[in-house]
């Protein structure tokens, strides 16, 4: 008897975990320059999207930014937020900070490996990338949007990007990459057209 309700618990989790991996959308997104590919890994609820006018605010709870020795910290944080603004008041999002009234709350982590590394990642945002650095004079890099429901705080949609991060740019040559890559990974929260009824 013992033995029959075990089984049946298994099958059970299984069937559950096998509900949550099909409830999920995954879309990737590739930007190709030369020398670097970033194709951000974005996973959402089936069918979401973002129209414009929605109003989404900061979660100062959910920004984390490793600050690295290293690295100006301040200057980099602040491109990232300005990015961050830019690119959402581009596509026609409203940005505040008022969480209480947010249809959906923005939170990211931005680290180099060293921070957090690609078990954390898994761990703490359940997405899995599998980048490698090749320059050893590189470190990987690993940025993190997502998008909490205002009310129900419940994650909804979360995009990750990994790649190579160099020491040796300034931010002047950071800053054109950090655009490209966050108008690709909020690309994905755009409503997808409809194709034309022939």
């Amino acid at each position: 008897m013992l033995q029959v309700k075990l089984i049946t618990m298994i099958k059970l989790t299984g069937l559950l975990a096998a509900l949550f991996l099909f409830g999920c959308v995954t879309t990737e997104v590739e930007t190709k320059k030369p020398n670097e590919i970033f194709t951000p890994l974005t996973v959402s609820d089936p069918g979401f999207s973002v129209p414009a006018g929605t109003h989404i605010a900061w979660y100062s709870e959910g920004i984390r930014f490793y600050k690295d020795p290293r690295i100006d910290n301040v200057g980099l944080k602040t491109m990232i937020d300005n990015t961050i603004v830019s690119v959402l008041s581009g596509q026609g999002y409203q940005l505040s900070l008022d969480v209480d009234n947010a249809d959906y709350l923005l939170g990211y982590a931005a680290a180099l490996e060293s921070a957090l590394n690609s078990d954390s990642v898994l761990l703490q945002y359940g997405l899995m990338y599998g980048y490698g650095v090749k320059d050893p004079l590189d470190e990987k890099a690993t940025f993190v949007l997502y998008l909490l429901d205002g009310k129900t705080k419940r994650p909804v949609w979360k995009s990750m990007v990994q790649g190579a991060f160099n020491f040796n740019d300034s931010n002047s040559v950071r800053a054109p990459r950090i655009m490209r890559i966050i108008k690709e990974m909020f690309s994905t929260l755009k409503p997808r057209e409809k194709e034309a009824v022939k």
